[in-house]
């Protein structure tokens, strides 16, 4: 089996220490598009494999590629039930469709691990709902990039109980795992302020109105950059004919036979086609590493949507330097960059974000930070003086890395029980390097989000979960943390926050063998 890398191994530790205090709760892992997350699935399998394990998705693909991953890594018989691909097997590990399995009595499950788990309705009649209901006893795992379902209500407080790991995207792209992400502002700019909408999102085909009359000069951009893979997302099936048609390149539907589809998916990794349009078809479970360019030719409500299909692009190859994200949409100026959105209520709460200073680069076009010297688009040193600001409402950085963030090294880190009159006391963290310091507070008596953040900053700084239920019993468990070398802050208006921590040492191996792993 393939080694673990150090991130996958700490998100199987916290979820067994989880499950060890908590063996009746539903907890998620949040692992970002190109994070592997089929090897930290299989590696929960490897250790629970004398049990019935169920591996659930909503498509095909999915079921498809998980079906053959856990397979390749386990070495072991896997079962497929599945009516699209038109097997019904099970083994003790099977992957499922659940349109396929919902009615059905099957035998009892140890476990069952939802993929793509933001898919899962709230709604209490849904496929999902009706097969837990027939496995009582089962426990059950969410993995997803997005705790946060298309509606942008968060997952946690529901069917999930609490997210025991939260893989971040900028530390993955810092440590060479994910591809980074670049952005460059349109010519084209559109008014969505009057498109109507259907439920929580715009309605397609007023989306597709409001598109055509510029399809010319967005194509002249999209084809004007280097990039050798271009997959495009439109408004509608008319959209993606078009885009195809006077782009050169090709598209799919959902409305199209599999074997067509899978035929024209083939031809644009293979590069024989350069450009490959979709409509809603390769948001979830296409995994092509090669790809260099996202083109969103449609605008989205959902922050879950928008931040799916810019994962498309997070995963590394050798032949690619980064991805190229182009957002006709306004996507990015409506939703933030995608390492900084936090769904902080349950339902109908936009996420919560703040912008830098930031410049486009002279040569390429990119959105740097204003501090940034060197572009890490194309290569371009600014000049000394180089001020000339991008106005923020027209285009902002489709991730926080490096365009508002600034890295510190530390050299000492100290905590102290901190008292407010009148509120619940919360356990101060402060990291300091020479003069400078910065203090994080976690509030772990506080309730609601607050209390959230601070199990969740516990389980990242390699503590032993559960979290501490109150101050002063994580004041005397501070020694289970674990002190980074270096911390990535954000200014958010004159205040400073910390949002990646590096260095961390590995966990205590004598917490290995008492857990049993």
């Amino acid at each position: 089996m393939k080694t673990l890398r150090p991130y996958q191994l700490d998100a199987v530790l916290a979820l067994w220490e989880y499950w060890k205090a908590h063996p009746d709760s539903a907890p998620l892992l949040v692992c970002p598009t190109g994070a592997g997350k089929s090897l930290i699935c299989a590696e929960i399998c490897r250790r629970l494999i004398n049990l019935r394990i169920l591996v659930v998705s909503h498509r095909k693909e999915i079921i498809e590629q998980n079906a053959k991953e856990l397979h390749e890594l386990l070495n072991c018989p896997i079962g497929v039930y599945s009516a699209g691909l038109g097997k019904k097997i099970l083994h003790k590990i099977t992957c499922a469709n659940i349109q396929s399995i919902y009615k059905l009595d099957l035998p009892k499950t140890d476990l069952i691990i939802i993929d793509e788990a933001h898919l899962l309705s709230s709604n209490a009649d849904s496929m999902y709902r009706k097969f837990l209901e027939k496995q009582p006893h089962a426990r059950v795992l969410g993995l997803t990039a997005t705790p946060y379902r298309m509606d942008q209500g968060h997952l946690v407080g529901d069917l999930f109980s609490e997210i025991v790991y939260d893989i971040k995207l900028p530390d993955l792209i810092d440590q060479g795992y994910l591809s980074p992400l670049i952005s460059i502002p349109s010519k084209s700019k559109l008014d969505f302020s009057r498109v109507r909408k259907s439920g929580n999102d715009y309605n397609l085909s007023a989306l597709e109105e409001t598109f055509f009359p510029h399809t010319d000069q967005q194509i002249a951009e999209i084809l004007a950059t280097d990039r050798k893979h271009i997959l495009v997302f439109c408004s509608g099936v008319k959209h993606a004919r078009e885009i195809a048609a006077a782009a050169g390149g090709d598209y799919v539907t959902g409305e199209m036979l599999p074997m067509e589809r899978d035929r024209k998916i083939n031809k644009f990794k293979s590069g024989e086609t350069r450009l490959l349009a979709n409509v809603d078809v390769l948001t979830t479970g296409f995994n092509f590493p090669s790809l260099d360019c996202i083109v969103l030719l449609r605008a989205t409500q959902s922050i879950g949507l928008y931040v799916q299909i810019v994962g498309r692009g997070s995963r590394i190859a050798d032949d690619k330097e980064n991805c190229l994200i182009l957002d006709f949409g306004g996507n990015i100026e409506r939703h933030g960059p995608i390492d900084l959105i936090e769904v902080k209520a349950k339902k109908g709460v936009d996420a919560q974000f703040s912008i830098a200073p930031v410049k486009a680069c002279e040569q390429c076009g990119a959105i740097v930070a204003i501090s940034v010297m060197r572009c890490p688009g194309c290569g371009y040193e600014f000049p000394a003086s180089s001020c000339k600001l991008v106005p923020q409402s027209a285009a902002l950085p489709i991730i926080s890395t490096p365009a508002n963030r600034n890295r510190k090294d530390i050299d000492n880190v100290d905590y102290r029980i901190h008292r407010k009159e009148g509120k619940p006391p919360s356990l101060r963290v402060i990291y300091s390097s020479g003069k400078w310091d910065i203090s994080q507070y976690l509030c772990f008596e506080h309730g609601g989000y607050t209390a959230q953040k601070a199990n969740e900053t516990w389980g990242r700084l390699r503590g032993a979960l559960p979290a501490p239920a109150t101050t002063l019993e994580a004041f005397h468990r501070v020694a289970e943390l674990h002190v980074p070398n270096a911390i990535e802050i954000k200014r958010d208006g004159k205040y400073e926050r910390i949002v990646s921590m590096f260095g961390l040492s590995p966990r205590d191996e004598s917490l290995r063998e008492e857990l049993g792993i």
